[in-house]
């Protein structure tokens, strides 16, 4: 049994199939995904890491992504969870890295989904001729596949059982820990 809750391979391998054919639509070498602290979501959608601090994802069309996560220690974990990733360390400026490899393997147009702020766009358009896909993406993400809403019935059902057990306990002088 597995540690981490995860969609199948079948369905990982049509969210990339979906984001390779952004690729071919809009003439990329790549695109590149980004979060910081929990905000966005591209990151987990496509490999399973929840974006605990900054990470950023490099996927190029037939080739194995690349994760880079904002802290060391938490490189094994992410390796574990985001399985179909080759992850590393951003080192102390993760953004500046990612910068450094664009510009080294010469990718001309990369696509762009997630919350990038204003320097660190500067930073890769200097690297890159940028296309915004956050609306492509978030087409994507609209129509969901039968194992989404498989998984979305389970939160429900969670929520559901959490707000049931918070009705049945829930009384003044009663703390969150009860």
């Amino acid at each position: 049994m597995e540690r981490f809750p995860r969609f199948s391979d079948t369905e990982m391998a049509r969210r990339r199939g979906a984001l390779e054919a952004l690729c071919a639509e809009h003439e990329l070498d790549g695109i590149l995904f980004y979060g910081t602290a929990k905000n966005g979501n591209a990151i987990p959608w496509l490999t399973g890491w929840p974006t605990t601090r900054e990470a950023v994802v490099l996927m190029r069309p037939g080739e194995r992504d690349i994760l880079w996560v904002q802290f060391y220690n938490h490189v094994p974990a992410a390796t574990e969870m985001a399985s179909d990733a080759e992850v590393r360390w951003g080192g102390h400026r993760t953004a500046e890295t990612v910068v450094d490899v664009i510009a080294a393997t010469a990718l001309e147009r990369v696509g762009l989904i997630g919350p990038v702020g204003w320097k660190l766009h500067a930073r890769l358009a200097a690297a890159a001729e940028l296309v915004d896909l956050g609306a492509a993406y978030a087409r994507l993400r609209m129509r969901k596949s039968f194992e989404e809403m498989d998984w979305m019935r389970k939160g429900a059902e969670l929520s559901d059982a959490a707000i049931l057990a918070l009705r049945d306990v829930a009384r003044p002088g009663v703390d969150e820990r009860e």
